[in-house]
């Protein structure tokens, strides 16, 4: 009788995984993948969209991605609309607060070959400036993006935390000025301001694609990055991380691991993505460590 029960209990567990399966394979409505948007929109959808098409053909699901600014991604989280997200490691972590968020996959990018090195923040000033210790910033009119900026303001900010400094208090103004990233240079160059808090790679790509005269601007106050692409101000951390959200079927989050995991260098989402492939989840530690300087959850909670 025993046998029995065990072997009843086993095949109803079966029949209902196999009915989540079902459910999720066969349902019509689009998978929601939530993009934090750092530069316009246009151009972020064009970087991820192939990635997007790449679940949709392997899963035969629709998908649709959500392109927004970190508070309005913040608001569709809030209210359940979103399946996956692709975020800064610091934004995933902190989703997992309150919507139990899960990191499934970290995005390996074209620039490092590390994982766990691949995105800091860079000071950048006019050709010049003469920034030469932490103790020049005082001088400085500051600019970036948005506090929730994770390369562009967050990382940079645990670095002078680290240092007895707050960037509210050790430079001599500090505005906040919005997106995309890259009109910050601009505000360097017109003499907006005096120094811009940036994710590591923008100057380098702006230059690249022409937008900006080699000569012109600089990073200052650099730190030795070996094996890593651009300068750097700071430490390096963990880039994008594929999250599932709390309420995301499991087996859903595991299809799209598999398809996510066949990515190559040489296919299209990862050339448009500007990525060599997906890896399993890193040590995100480090994040950690820099969400303690910061004073965010879990090392304070209210």
């Amino acid at each position: 009788m025993m046998k029995l029960s065990t072997l009843l209990l086993r095949s109803l567990a079966l029949l209902v995984s196999l009915y989540g399966a079902l459910a999720w394979a066969n349902s019509s409505a689009p998978i929601k993948v939530g993009v934090v948007a750092f530069a316009h929109p246009d151009n972020v959808t064009q970087r991820w969209q192939a990635t997007v098409s790449k679940l949709e053909n392997d899963l035969q699901r629709p998908f649709t991605l959500v392109v927004l600014p970190p508070e309005q991604l913040d608001e569709r989280v809030k209210l359940g609309e979103l399946d996956f997200l692709i975020t800064n490691a610091l934004m995933a972590v902190s989703y997992k607060k309150d919507f139990g968020s899960s990191s499934i996959l970290t995005l390996i990018p074209t620039v490092s070959a590390d994982p766990t090195r691949s995105v800091g923040s860079a000071l950048i000033t006019r050709a010049e400036s003469k920034v030469a210790s932490l103790a020049d910033l005082k001088q400085l009119n500051a600019i970036s993006s948005d506090r929730k900026a994770f390369g562009g303001f967050q990382i940079y900010a645990g670095e002078m935390a680290a240092k007895g400094l707050n960037p509210f208090n050790d430079f001599k103004s500090l505005e906040f000025v919005g997106f995309p990233q890259r009109k910050l240079l601009s505000m360097l160059t017109s003499h907006k301001a005096d120094i811009a808090i940036l994710p590591t790679c923008v100057l380098e790509s702006a230059i690249k694609d022409g937008r900006v005269e080699p000569s012109s601007l600089k990073v200052v106050l650099t730190t030795k990055s070996d094996d890593f692409h651009c300068l750097t101000s700071s430490q390096l951390y963990p880039d994008y991380s594929f999250s599932k959200l709390g309420k995301t079927d499991h087996q859903l989050a595991t299809a799209v691991i598999r398809s996510l995991l066949t990515i190559q260098a040489s296919d299209q989402a990862a050339i448009q993505g500007q990525y060599v492939y997906w890896s399993a989840t890193v040590n995100d530690s480090k994040v950690f460590s820099l969400l303690r300087q910061l004073q965010q959850w879990p090392f304070v909670t209210n």
